[in-house]
């Protein structure tokens, strides 16, 4: 992919810009994961973004507007209940239950924009639950009817408008306030009081920006307070949000752990010119304002000294700082702080594989229970049998695979056996040996079952990650079982 196209219209140094570039490239690598696109910045002094890939600025319109046709049936837009939500402040004990129905949801983009909105257990001061600090809607302004707003009435003009210009601003349609170049400035010269006066804004830049809001996602500290990717903790008393430009052509796999690195802890360094250009906006009162633009690498990030220092002599007392700091360069690890117990953040790491790993089987077993009543674990036998050279193994290979007890592995074979799943045979060359082997019977139970599995991993993992996603996934969980079972081995 060697061709790019230039969108003049969406400044870097504005949120709104940014957000919708970032949206532009959520859509389009929906629309192509097998080969997805890139962004990067020109480096001027208003940046512009350029989008790997694709030179056409009509392809560009459609593919957007039919992924917004996408959008119609969200669980994230619309709400998991019967009733249409309105915002993005639900009761917390309906949290887990509203990111279980993104989970299901054909839709790709449906959990990620939804960690971007809402942490499970993230507290406000009524009660509810705390919203992404970038969520600037109030009063009768409500978040989602807004999105729907933009969702519903977007037309190719208001597209074509946020993305090549110029910005007229004579649109009546929902406002998220994230422009700063709009503002209330935009009163400051009128002969009419801006008291009533409908906000007017640019609906394509809107939209675009909610869909690029998904690489900011939230998290949810010890003490129930939400952190948002890009903004400081003090966010009420004059935070603000960070974000990096870059000029190198990146993909959204490589772009949001770029993002993520602002969670909470990044601050531009000096020096290094010409690598990449870092810009701020502040949040005060309700406003987003840019800052000056200054001089940053992306990667590696290092924090302020002050924050190292208290990492490496225990005074990082706070339990955020603990859970997303890093070591930077030089200092070798650094272990979060244990604040109270199975409050570190290991636990998180561990935490969150379990529960993905039993989320995910707890959904492939409903997927078997509707082709043929047959126990997980069996179904895991013969897949793992089927896996294996001539479709063949040895008891204790199968039990060390499917990390089961002797005892389990021993009623999974019989249970197997009985229903003429496998066959168990002596071993060719060990006759204190048995094998186990896959039956006819198994196969073709394998072969009803591996249609519906296969769409159940596509649309729970290959489709919601994409290509490299899986790809790192799959290097990293290799890495982590092989230390795991050569400890096990080495245990005894």
């Amino acid at each position: 992919m060697t061709s790019a196209l230039s969108l003049p219209a969406l400044n870097g140094t504005n949120p709104l810009g940014f957000f919708a570039a970032l949206g532009v490239l959520d859509v389009l690598t929906r629309a192509n994961p097998i080969e997805p696109p890139t962004l990067r910045w020109d480096g001027e002094l208003t940046p512009t973004p350029m989008v790997g890939g694709h030179a056409d600025t009509d392809e560009l319109v459609r593919l957007i507007l039919v992924d917004r046709e996408r959008w119609v049936d969200s669980v994230v837009l619309n709400g998991h209940g019967d009733a249409l939500a309105d915002d993005i402040k639900p009761d917390p004990g309906e949290v887990a239950d509203w990111f279980r129905a993104a989970i299901s949801s054909p839709h790709g983009g449906d959990l990620p924009l939804l960690h971007a909105l809402v942490g499970e257990g993230a507290l406000a001061g009524k009660g509810d639950s705390k919203p992404t600090h970038l969520h600037f809607t109030a009063g009768q302004q409500k978040f989602l009817v807004m999105a729907r707003g933009l969702r519903d009435q977007l037309t190719e003009g208001h597209l074509r408008e946020a993305l090549m210009g110029p910005w007229s601003y004579e649109s009546e349609l929902p406002v998220l306030g994230w422009d700063n170049n709009r503002s209330e400035r935009l009163h400051a010269l009128s002969s009419e009081s801006p008291t009533g006066t409908k906000k007017r804004g640019v609906p394509g830049a809107e939209w675009l920006g909610l869909m690029g809001l998904r690489f900011f996602p939230v998290a949810t500290t010890n003490r129930n307070e939400l952190l948002t990717t890009g903004c400081a903790k003090a966010w009420k008393s004059g935070g603000h949000l960070t974000w990096p430009l870059w000029t190198g052509a990146l993909t959204a796999a490589e772009i949001a752990p770029l993002l993520s690195e602002t969670m909470n802890i990044w601050r531009p360094p000096s020096g290094t010119p010409g690598e990449s250009t870092g810009c701020c906006a502040h949040r005060s009162g309700g406003r987003i304002r840019a800052a000056t633009a200054a001089s940053a690498r992306p990667l590696p990030f290092r924090r302020s000294e002050r924050t190292e220092q208290e990492d490496l002599d225990g005074r990082a007392a706070d339990p955020t700082r603990a859970r997303f700091s890093r070591p930077a360069e030089g200092l070798g690890s650094v272990s979060p702080v244990m604040s109270a117990p199975f409050k570190d953040a290991r636990w998180d790491t561990f935490g969150l594989l379990k529960e993905a790993y039993l989320a995910l089987d707890q959904r492939f077993a409903e997927v078997t229970e509707q082709v043929a009543p047959v126990d997980r674990s069996v179904v895991d036998l013969l897949v793992r049998l089927a896996r294996s050279p001539q479709q063949r193994a040895r008891p204790t290979d199968l039990a060390r695979g499917l990390a089961m007890a002797p005892s389990h592995i021993t009623r999974c074979l019989d249970e197997a056996e009985g229903r003429g799943l496998i066959e168990r045979r002596a071993h060719p060359s060990d006759g204190r040996s048995t094998l186990i082997v896959l039956a006819p019977a198994g196969d073709e139970l394998l072969s009803q079952l591996e249609g519906p599995l296969a769409e159940a991993q596509d649309r729970l993992i290959h489709d919601l990650l994409g290509v490299r996603d899986v790809a790192e996934l799959e290097r990293l969980t290799r890495t982590l079982r092989n230390c795991a079972q050569d400890a096990v081995e080495a245990s005894g």
